[in-house]
C-alpha cells in the first residue's frame, strides 16, 4: 500500500508491484545464497498472502494504467461528437422555384454566395477533395475530321451518402453521380457571311448561341457559359444533357498554347499589355456533356429525384425532399458554373487585366476545379439552407402559409469547422465520476477517523498486541509517509531468541531553548494520529532486505540477531538532525541526537 500510495503514476506503481511479487517468488537479487534455515508454516502462509496481495495490487495498478491510457485516447471522442449540429427550424431557408423574370433574378442572387463558398473550399482543400472525385481525361480519341484538332473526353464520378448531405435519416439515401464531356467541333458554324466579331454555335442542332469576339469583348479574360438542354427533359431516367461554351477566342496570351480551349496563333500586332504576341484561335470547341444522377433509397434505385417522395417507407419530411428536388433538378456543375460567372474558369482567376498564360491554362484544370466545387456544393445543399439571409417576400420551402416552419424542417444537421458539438451524456458522466470518487474518498476518510477514535476510546493499550489492534485503522495515515518512517509509525516488538534477549535502546537528546534532557527507553512508539512526534524520535527500525525477501519490511531487531549471530558487536553511534530525517518536522522536533546501542546479554 505504501508503494501504491506514493507512486507518481499508475505505470510506476505497476512496475514496482511486479518487482515486489518477483522478490517474493525468486528472492532479492542481492542475496548471495539461499537461506538454509527451515521456514515455519506460519511464515509460509504470511508470504503466500503477501504474494496474493502483490498480484492483486499489480492488476489494479495495470487496470488503472490501461484505463487511463484508453480513456485519454477514446475519452475526447465520447464527449466531442464533431462539427455538426441540428438546425433551428425557424432558421432553415431555401428559395422556391421562380415563376417569373423577377424571381429568377432574385433566386440567382440568393444562390450565388453558396457557389462562391464552394469554389473557395476547393482552393483551400483541393488535395482532400480530390480523393472524393474521380476525373479521367482521355486524349487518345484522334482528331476531328473537319478541323483537324484533337478530341478530348473527360469522365467523372463521385458519390454522396445521406449522412454527408446532413439528413437525419441519411442511412436510407445515397447519390451516385457519373458523367462525361467531349470536345464538339461540329457545333461551330463556319463559312458563309459570318461576322468577324461573332462566333456562332448550334447546340444539339436546335439552339443557336452567338459568342461575341469584338475588340471590346476580347479585353477581358476567358469565361464560360453553361447551357442545359433547351427542353430540360430527361432522356432516360436521370440522364441530363448540357453544354459548356468557352469565350476565349482572340484573348491575348504571353505564351503559345495547344490545349483545345486555349490553342493560340500569332497576333497581327503585339498587345500593349505585357507585350503579348499570341491570342487564342476562333471557334473553340464546345463541351458536349451528359450526366446521370442515381438515387438509391433503402437499396432501391430510383428513376429520378422526383421518385423519392413516392418511395415506400420514406422517413424524410416532404420539405426536405422538396429542397433536394430543387437542388438536383439540373446538374450541380451547371448551377455552380452559372452562379460563379466570370470566376468559373481558373484561367480567369490568374489574369489581372485579361491577358493569360495559355501554356499554363488547360481545359482539364478548369473542369477539375468546377467538378470539385460541384461536389462540395452538392454536399453542402442543406448546410447552405441554414446560411441564407431572410428572403423577405420570396417563398421559402421550409415555411408554411401560416409563417410557421413546416413539419420536419429540423430533420437535418449542418457541418462547419466553426461548430463544436458535445455529447450531453458525456458531459454529465464526467462530473458524476469525479463526484463519485470524491465521495468515496470522503467516506473512507470519515470511516477511518471514526473507527480510530472509537478504538482509542474503548481499548486499553496494555501491550503491543492490544495497541496494534487499536491503531489498525490509523495505518492508512502512514501510506503517504516515506518508507523509512514506516518503522516509526508501526509499534516496536521484542524478539526473544532462546534465553537471549536482544533489545534496541535508543537514546535521544532533545535540545530546546530551556534545557537539555536525555531519555532512554527500550520500547517507544510514535502515536499514529500525530503528524509528527512531539517528544522526539524514540524508535527506529532497520531494513532487512539483505536477509529476507525485499518486501519493504522493517524489524526492530538488530542485524546480528536476524543473521543468527550472538556475538556482541561494538557500539554504533550515529548522530544526525531529526530535521534531516523527517523533513518538514524539524521546526517541531528541534535538534535531536540519536544514539543506538545493541546489547546481547550473557546467559
Amino acid at each position: 500500500m505504501v508503494i501504491m500510495t506514493n507512486a507518481r503514476d499508475p505505470f510506476f506503481a505497476f512496475s514496482k508491484m511486479v518487482g515486489y511479487v518477483r522478490c517474493i517468488i525468486f528472492g532479492h537479487p542481492n542475496n548471495d545464497q539461499k537461506e538454509n534455515t527451515p521456514t515455519k508454516d506460519k511464515d509460509k502462509t504470511t508470504e503466500s498472502w503477501d504474494m496474493a496481495y502483490g498480484i492483486i495490487f499489480s492488476l489494479v495498478a495495470f487496470i488503472v494504467f490501461a484505463g487511463s491510457t484508453v480513456l485519454g485516447v477514446m475519452g475526447p471522442s465520447l464527449i466531442d461528437i464533431g462539427n455538426t449540429a441540428p438546425v433551428r427550424p425557424s432558421q432553415a431557408r431555401y428559395p422556391e422555384s421562380p415563376t417569373g423574370p423577377e424571381m429568377i433574378l432574385q433566386r440567382f442572387g440568393l444562390l450565388a454566395p453558396a457557389a462562391m463558398r464552394a469554389l473557395g473550399s476547393v482552393e483551400a482543400a483541393q488535395v482532400t477533395l480530390r480523393s472524393r472525385v474521380n476525373i479521367i481525361q482521355d486524349t487518345s480519341l484522334g482528331t476531328d475530321p473537319q478541323s483537324g484538332e484533337p478530341i478530348y473526353e473527360l469522365r467523372y464520378t463521385y458519390e454522396l451518402s445521406g449522412v454527408e448531405l446532413g439528413l437525419r435519416y441519411g442511412a436510407d439515401i445515397s447519390l451516385a453521380v457519373s458523367g462525361s464531356c467531349r470536345t464538339q467541333y461540329g457545333w461551330s458554324v463556319t463559312g458563309g457571311n459570318q461576322s468577324d466579331e461573332v462566333d456562332l454555335y448550334n447546340l444539339w442542332g436546335v439552339q443557336s448561341v452567338p459568342i461575341s469576339i469584338g475588340d471590346r469583348d476580347i479585353r477581358y479574360a476567358p469565361r464560360a457559359s453553361f447551357r442545359p438542354h433547351p427542353e430540360m427533359v430527361e432522356t432516360s431516367g436521370s440522364n441530363y444533357l448540357f453544354a459548356i461554351l468557352v469565350s476565349s477566342a482572340r484573348r491575348s496570351s504571353i505564351t503559345p498554347g495547344s490545349d483545345p480551349w486555349y490553342a493560340t496563333e500569332p497576333r497581327p500586332t503585339p498587345d500593349m499589355r505585357y507585350n503579348a504576341t499570341h491570342w487564342m484561335k476562333r471557334h473553340r470547341p464546345v463541351l458536349d456533356c451528359q450526366q446521370r444522377d442515381t438515387w438509391t433509397h433503402r437499396g432501391q434505385t430510383l428513376n429520378s429525384i422526383y421518385d423519392l417522395a413516392k418511395a415506400p417507407g420514406l422517413r424524410l419530411a416532404l420539405s426536405i425532399v422538396r429542397v433536394l428536388e430543387l437542388a438536383f433538378t439540373t446538374p450541380a456543375v451547371v448551377n455552380l458554373g452559372n452562379a460563379a460567372g466570370e470566376s468559373a474558369l481558373r484561367s480567369r482567376t490568374t489574369s489581372p487585366n485579361g491577358v493569360i498564360d495559355a501554356k499554363e491554362s488547360t481545359m482539364y484544370s478548369d473542369m477539375e476545379r468546377l467538378l470539385l466545387a460541384a461536389f462540395v456544393a452538392s454536399r453542402s445543399t442543406l448546410t447552405d439552407a441554414a446560411m441564407f439571409p431572410d428572403f423577405g417576400k420570396y417563398p421559402n420551402v421550409f415555411m408554411a402559409g401560416t409563417a410557421d416552419p413546416k413539419p420536419g424542417a429540423e430533420d437535418f444537421v449542418v457541418s462547419s469547422p466553426g461548430i463544436q458539438t458535445f455529447s450531453l451524456a458525456g458531459l454529465i458522466a464526467l462530473p458524476l465520476v469525479l463526484l463519485f470518487l470524491i465521495m468515496v474518498r470522503g467516506v473512507l476518510g470519515l470511516v477511518i477517523k471514526l473507527k480510530l477514535k472509537h478504538k482509542l476510546a474503548t481499548e486499553k493499550l496494555k501491550n503491543d498486541k492490544t495497541r496494534t489492534k487499536a491503531t489498525r485503522w490509523a495505518r492508512p495515515y502512514s501510506f503517504t509517509a516515506p518508507s523509512l518512517l514506516r518503522a516509526i509509525y508501526e509499534g516496536g516488538t521484542k524478539q526473544p531468541k532462546d534465553n537471549h534477549e536482544t533489545t534496541s535502546r535508543v537514546s535521544v537528546i532533545i535540545q530546546d531553548n530551556n534545557h537539555n534532557e536525555s531519555v532512554n527507553k527500550n520500547e517507544s512508539n510514535w502515536e499514529c494520529p500525530d503528524p509528527v512526534p512531539l517528544s522526539g524520535l524514540l524508535s527506529s527500525g532497520q531494513y532487512i532486505c539483505v536477509k529476507r525477501h525485499c518486501k519493504g519490511h522493517f524489524d526492530k531487531g538488530s542485524k546480528e540477531e536476524l543473521k543468527g549471530e550472538s556475538a556482541t558487536k561494538p557500539k554504533q553511534q550515529s548522530t544526525g538532525s531529526v530535521g534531516n530525517s523527517v523533513g518538514s518536522g524539524e521546526n517541531k522536533l528541534g535538534n535531536a541526537i540519536v544514539d543506538q546501542d545493541e546489547v546481547v546479554p550473557s546467559p
